[in-house]
């Protein structure tokens, strides 16, 4: 067995099919760190919209209508405050991009639709997340539909 590896590795071919099989290891781990990191840059998307979503709702709900146990949305200004929650308080700008402290783009929402319910207390955004590969051999925008929903339930 040693002897047959000996003699391969002597042989040019055996350099050659080395080089092959050493290149292909090496692509394949950077597959699979660049499906990491992308799946990583969605989560902490879809966490930003999440809270958001949920910040709007909880903000907009009409405090006058606790006191009836009832539950209504200020629907015309939800949206709005789910805009000053993605630009103010997570630092995204007017086009729903994060920008790295370098000033490229690391990923992008873009909103579909937008809906809000004011009986049922009930926000729903949908859309797509989109990124892109810093492999060089992965071109194109790399995109993850989205659609969060979040909903006031009231216990008392």
């Amino acid at each position: 067995m040693i002897g047959r590896i000996r003699r391969f590795l002597h042989d040019r071919s055996g350099y050659v099919a080395l080089f092959v099989i050493l290149y292909c290891l090496i692509a394949f781990a950077g597959l699979c760190a660049e499906y990491f990191r992308v799946i990583g840059l969605r989560e902490e998307a879809e966490n930003i919209l999440q809270r958001g979503v949920s910040v709007a709702l909880e903000d907009m709900l009409r405090d006058a209508n606790r006191r009836d146990h009832a539950t209504v949305l200020n629907t015309g200004e939800v949206f709005g405050r789910l805009d000053r929650y993605l630009r103010d308080e997570c630092g995204l700008d007017g086009s729903y991009r994060k920008i790295s402290p370098t000033g490229v783009e690391v990923w992008r929402i873009e909103f579909n639709t937008q809906q809000a319910n004011a009986e049922p207390a009930m926000v729903t955004v949908k859309g797509i997340i989109r990124t892109r590969s810093i492999m060089s051999i992965l071109t194109g925008d790399i995109e993850f539909p989205f659609s969060i929903s979040s909903r006031a339930v009231r216990l008392d």
